[in-house]
């Protein structure tokens, strides 16, 4: 199994402080899923009362002749309201662990995220998410118990073989590549027509695609897509490999018969979105996108994209709006801190800073430590800003970017031979974004005395 977070100790955050904020975007969550329940409880309630008055109104004008009734449209309506209150109350015991999974597993705290699947599982032992979540998570941090516990679990559970065989197959390519995981599908015995195993199809043809085994992935997908063609997912999945093999105008006919099965389905809403994109029409593909955020709101990659299209058009403000939406809904999301944290860093510096911290927290990489340092530059934090621009070349070295921010360092700090180190270092790369501004530090320091 694959060993724990590789930046296990390179956090500048507290876990006192890192508990604070996972309190924090908790308690936001329940703050939002509480008052809508509040909400359409007090609709409900209101809904009854009319039911009451209608009823007193019955017994006393004979045959109801004079009773008043509301139209028909608003009493479906009410009870549609308490019928998503009874959803949405029994969908909160699931939810909730999950949420805080997520969140737990971004900070790095795998252990307390086994905790809180175990005790989800103690509850609900036939539901196999969270122990499909314990796969998972317990190979990254190397339970060889918990993997095993939840391997013997989901054994008892009926149908879940497809979905057994797709977590592990994702465990394999994470050491070997698709390759591995390829070779997991090839050998699972699995009927890939049964729509339960539609998930198992989807991961296996996205491996062939990656390994350029193109008539194999659309050969499966055909096959399936043939056997059930009124299944949404099998159409989808026919649609992506043959996109895959050049085949788009037939690629994307699959995808929007996929989408009529289901017409708010975000994957196939994701796919069809990639299209416009490379037609060039970047404004339909933002709408596709938005569309699959409001079919998946758990999902932060669909509002992610949507806004590197938006910078890549130029819309600057439109970005900045989107990203402060993902980032109060998916506070874990290390991207979407890093990108708010640099263009705000001029006009709100101390939200900057707390943002760049969190990026680096839920898991960053050497990217999120590159900003924070960045960042900490800016502030005249020199010393603070070393300490993580170190830890990020630690991680990933040779990176131009980095260099030049600890160039800008040490500079701050009056060191000059180690400034002009890094900044040598840094314009020995072709290209990066501080290019520019390398070059113009490089010309002042060699001016200098």
């Amino acid at each position: 199994m694959d060993s724990g977070n590789p930046l296990s100790g390179t956090e500048s955050v507290s876990n006192h402080s890192s508990d604070g904020l996972l309190e924090t975007l908790l308690r936001r969550d329940r703050i939002w899923v509480l008052a809508g329940i509040v909400w359409a409880t007090v609709l409900a309630w209101i809904y009854m009362a009319t039911l009451s008055h209608e009823q007193h109104g019955m017994a006393g004008a004979a045959g109801g002749a004079h009773a008043h009734h509301g139209p028909a449209s608003i009493s479906f309506l009410l009870l549609f309201v308490m019928w998503i209150v009874m959803v949405v109350a029994m969908m909160l015991p699931t939810a909730s662990p999950m949420r805080l999974t997520t969140l737990l597993e971004g900070m790095g705290r795998g252990d307390e995220a086994l905790q809180a699947l175990n005790r989800y599982n103690q509850k609900k032992p036939t539901d196999p998410t969270p122990l499909l979540a314990i796969l998972r998570i317990s190979n990254r941090y190397n339970n060889e118990q918990s993997f095993n516990y939840a391997m013997e679990r989901l054994s008892k559970i009926p149908r879940q073989q497809g979905a057994i065989t797709t977590e592990l197959a994702r465990i394999r390519a994470e050491g070997g590549g698709p390759i591995m995981g390829a070779a997991m599908f090839e050998r699972s015995g699995l009927d890939f027509t049964l729509p339960a195993n539609s998930l198992a199809l989807d991961q296996w043809v996205t491996y062939l695609i990656e390994l350029k085994r193109l008539r194999k992935a659309l050969n499966l997908a055909r096959t399936s897509a043939t056997a059930v063609p009124q299944f949404p997912s099998f159409q989808e999945i026919k649609g992506k490999a043959l996109i895959a093999s050049g085949a788009h105008e037939q690629g994307v006919k699959a995808l929007k018969k996929a989408l009529s099965l289901s017409p708010e389905r975000a994957s196939t809403l994701a796919l069809l979105a990639q299209e416009q994109v490379r037609l060039g029409q970047a404004a339909e593909a933002i709408a596709l996108y938005d569309r699959a955020t409001l079919s998946e709101p758990d999902e932060p990659d669909y509002p992610w994209r949507a806004i590197l299209l938006a910078l890549d058009e130029g819309q600057t403000e439109n970005a900045q709006s989107r990203l402060e939406t993902l980032t109060k809904r998916h506070g874990e999301f290390a991207k979407a801190n890093q990108q708010l944290a640099l263009m705000i860093l001029n006009e709100e510096p101390d939200r900057s800073l707390e943002l760049a911290t969190r990026a680096v927290r839920f898991r960053g990489g050497p990217d999120a430590l590159t900003t924070l340092g960045q960042v900490q530059v800016q502030r005249g934090e020199y010393q603070k800003a070393l300490k993580a621009l170190r830890r990020s070349l630690n991680t990933r070295p040779n990176s131009p970017s980095t260099s030049y921010w600890m160039a800008m360092a040490h500079s701050g700090m009056g060191d000059s031979a180690a400034a002009r180190k890094e900044l040598s270092q840094a314009l020995e790369s072709p290209s990066f974004p501080e290019q520019e501004a390398a070059k113009k530090q490089w010309a002042q320091l060699e001016a200098s005395p």
